[in-house]
């Protein structure tokens, strides 16, 4: 497979550690084991010292922790951080728009029951990326960089104040039983890049073998994860 920039192609060993349990932040023992000992902590985390966590699977752990208002908070920081930007008058009201199902308290889906199956709510998230893509001339990596990830956002291209190595793992075949899930099947931004392909990645269940659902993946982290991304043939 070609190497491509943002992309690491990881091979991972099977964790020995059992992911049964429903109230797990982490199938890694060794972040299950440091959420644990500092849930305090972490529950009181600001949105630096959140971002400061040096890898992916500890912000999604310590994100298991956060209450709805601690997760409000995060996020409103990064809305208020991407304001910073050059977005024209549309653009901006564009991800005001978005941003309303988790900011406006008579609209957040922080506390809907099922977001999964929530039909008319995948329509307005379809219909939203849909006008971002064919009017406002969005790509995916700046939708992603929006509204899929956590990270502060340094320009109006999608760039974030990380690689995109951190954000995506293809697995090679064979790989997935026993590891936590990483991404969302119902709202998939795996292939950023759009590639073609051989390098292409989609979110889905690994041939051989599966992962373990967790909550933290898709649109502002809002939905289960229940798959990995992917590459084909895998």
């Amino acid at each position: 497979m070609q190497k491509v920039k943002y992309l690491l192609v990881l091979v991972m060993s099977i964790f020995s550690f059992s992911c049964q349990k429903s109230n797990m932040y982490s199938c890694d023992p060794d972040i299950e084991r440091w959420a644990n000992e500092n849930v305090l902590e972490i529950s009181r985390m600001s949105r630096m010292q959140f971002l400061n966590l040096k890898k992916d699977s500890y912000k999604r752990a310590a994100y298991r922790i956060f209450d709805t208002e601690k997760k409000r908070e995060i996020w409103n920081e990064k809305y208020q951080e991407l304001e910073k930007l050059d977005w024209s008058e549309v653009e901006w009201k564009h991800i005001e728009l978005i941003y309303s199902l988790i900011l406006d308290y008579e609209k957040s889906i922080f506390t809907s029951i099922d977001l999964n199956n929530n039909d008319e709510l995948l329509i307005f998230i379809y219909r939203w990326q849909e006008y971002a893509n064919n009017t406002l001339g969005w790509n995916k990596k700046q939708i992603h960089a929006i509204c899929y990830s956590i990270e502060k956002v340094l320009n109006k291209q999608g760039d974030l104040d990380k690689n995109f190595e951190d954000e995506i793992i293809a697995l090679t075949q064979g790989e997935g039983v026993g590891f936590e899930c990483s991404c969302s099947q119902k709202s998939s931004y795996c292939d950023i890049l759009n590639h073609e392909g051989p390098d292409y990645t989609t979110c889905r269940t690994p041939t051989r073998g599966s992962c373990k659902p967790t909550s933290g993946c898709g649109l502002f982290w809002l939905f289960e994860c229940d798959g990995m991304c992917l590459g084909l043939g895998i």
